[in-house]
């Protein structure tokens, strides 16, 4: 499966809402400090779901949406951090 630029960039802009996707800090001055260089993290243990499955499953809901499926409920088969996400 590929993935074009163009949905790159509208997962992106999806995603933007901080009320879903937190915004996790990108740089660690401590390992800055130690490596005299610039280090950038990801740190998606920083999320609610302490993982980044926030991202997929949100931005695949409001493709979804987009497409005009309307859906009044959706259905995680998982008990982890899939189905927190829904929660």
């Amino acid at each position: 499966m590929s993935v074009s630029l163009s949905e790159i960039r509208e997962a992106a802009t999806n995603l933007n809402d901080k009320s879903i996707v937190s915004q996790t800090p990108k740089r660690s001055r401590s390992l800055e400090a130690e490596t005299n260089a610039m280090v950038r993290l990801k740190m998606e243990h920083l999320q609610r779901t302490t993982s980044f499955k926030t991202h997929g499953l949100y931005n695949k809901i409001i493709n979804l949406i987009y497409r005009g499926c309307v859906a009044t409920r959706v259905v995680a088969a998982s008990a982890g951090n899939h189905a927190q996400v829904l929660h």
